[in-house]
């Protein structure tokens, strides 16, 4: 008999995710430097706009400005069509003395109760010193930066911390970096990101100084989650349409590092729930993509539970994904090959037949199963967890192969076990039956259908048309044998 973690979703925490996704649509500033489309060139130095107030350089020296820059590593759509986005970029390859600036306009928190501030970074060519900053002040006169006492913020944005690129100038992944700006609830502020390069006409020539790109300035409410809930994630808010790319995601990092070709990716489809993560590779060229949550507080915890939705489909006679954790990984250019990851697949049971069914006959899972992996070891870390997709096949030598697994993930959460307990639920798409007006209706696939109290006890059986459960309340199993003689457990809620 199969698992009865199969196909529920956690009630509560789409609670939360719609809450979170209001939250953070309540922004104070909100800067994606798509306004300049049309306006100015690539690589042109940016303008003031209602939104930014100051782009300028206080140094007299030549020097470069914060200039717009089109880049493809956050994808930036419009309706279904994928365009390059744009951030803003700045640098100074070593020649001069700079001081540019860029200074956001005066920001009204006087109604704000726990803000934060967002954004999404990026170093190219770093050789060890970076002189970048991020600041906030509650006084700017709009034309000297020098004359207003500033906050650094930089330390505490983690900004100096994260894996920078350093052999070149052009990056390939961001960084989503937080500042928290309690301290100025019921304030107004400013918020500066300034490059101060110190080097001279008398400094040797040094042709890579460091590359900074900026892009997807916000400052909103922080999102609270409830007690005993420390992440939740149901992928809906990723922009784009089906199949979208995405690189920094709510502080999820999203990449193949050795072998860029395949990313895990947005997916929307009527015979799935909802939005969620999708991976697949065609068998047409080698991939070792991965997908790690962000740094995950256990500190304070006491017994943490790590849950999601997962779905595989287009099985052939292999499985190639595995969960893994660590509390080493740094974010940006980081390379998880270069962190240690403690193999944590089995724990979670996705390459368990008995708790994950493996859908052959389509790369649509018939059913998606709800794991869950006690996380008690690692209380009192901060751990990320990480999602990785091996394929070892290549161009060269191993002829194309289209059955590959197909894998869905979904409604992620880490949270109490208690919290988890409370929050199973089932909805009613799969393939065998659904729940209408208090009642199992059968679909014509199911050869018998049998239901029976937590506890195993048959409550009801039948073969086709409707169980009458108008009168049962509680969870209940139900286990379908179908027309090709395979048999699934389902928990129910009536």
């Amino acid at each position: 008999m199969k698992t009865t973690r199969t196909f529920f979703v956690a009630f509560l925490s789409l609670v939360l995710f719609a809450t979170a996704l209001e939250a953070q649509t309540q922004y104070y500033f909100h800067e994606n430097f798509e306004g300049y489309r049309g306006v100015i060139k690539d690589e042109a130095e940016l303008t003031v706009t209602s939104n930014l107030i100051y782009v300028d350089k206080t140094s007299t020296e030549f020097g470069y400005k914060f200039k717009l820059e089109a880049t493809r590593l956050i994808p930036s759509y419009t309706g279904n069509t994928f365009d390059t986005t744009f951030c803003a970029q700045v640098l100074n390859r070593g020649r001069y003395r700079v001081n540019a600036w860029m200074i956001s306009r005066e920001i009204d928190l006087t109604n704000a109760t726990a803000p934060e501030l967002r954004f999404d970074y990026a170093c190219g060519l770093h050789l060890g010193v970076n002189n970048f900053k991020v600041m906030v002040t509650e006084s700017f006169n709009g034309t000297d930066p020098l004359a207003s006492t500033w906050v650094d913020k930089t330390d505490e944005s983690g900004l100096r911390t994260i894996e920078f690129f350093k052999g070149s100038a052009y990056p390939t992944r961001f960084a989503q970096l937080k500042v928290d700006l309690s301290a100025y609830a019921g304030k107004k502020v400013y918020i500066a990101f300034n490059n101060e390069s110190p080097l001279d006409m008398e400094t040797p020539f040094n042709p890579e100084e460091p590359l900074h790109y900026v892009d997807n300035i916000i400052v909103g409410e922080k999102v609270q989650l409830p007690t005993g809930v420390y992440l939740s994630e149901n992928f809906e808010a990723i922009p784009g349409p089906n199949d979208a790319d995405f690189n920094s995601y709510n502080g999820w990092w999203n990449a193949d590092p050795k072998n860029p070709g395949r990313n895990f990716k947005k997916r929307i489809d009527t015979t799935m729930p909802a939005n969620c993560l999708i991976i697949h590779n065609n068998g047409r060229t080698s991939a070792n993509a991965w997908l790690v949550s962000p740094i995950i507080d256990l500190t304070n915890t006491t017994k943490p539970v790590l849950s999601f939705d997962f779905g595989f489909g287009n099985y052939v006679d292999t499985t190639l994904m595995s969960v893994k954790i660590t509390d080493e990984f740094l974010q940006g250019a980081s390379d998880p090959y270069q962190y240690v990851w403690e193999n944590v697949t089995a724990q979670t049971g996705i390459n368990n037949p008995s708790i994950v069914t493996r859908h052959h006959e389509s790369v649509y899972p018939k059913t998606v199963h709800r794991v869950t992996m006690d996380l008690s070891y690692y209380v009192g870390y901060k751990i990320n967890v990480a999602f990785n997709y091996i394929l070892p096949l290549d161009n060269v030598n191993t002829p194309p192969n289209p059955k590959v697994p197909v894998y869905y993930i979904d409604n992620f959460m880490v949270a109490e076990d208690s919290v988890i307990s409370s929050t199973e639920n089932v909805i009613n798409r799969n393939d065998y039956f659904r729940l209408m007006n208090g009642q199992i209706e059968l679909n014509s696939n199911v050869v018998t259908a049998e239901l029976y109290s937590i506890d195993g006890k048959k409550v009801m059986s039948g073969t086709t048309g409707q169980l009458s459960t108008q009168q049962l309340k509680g969870i209940y199993l139900i286990r379908i044998v179908d027309e090709n003689a395979a048999i699934n457990t389902f928990k129910l809620s009536l």
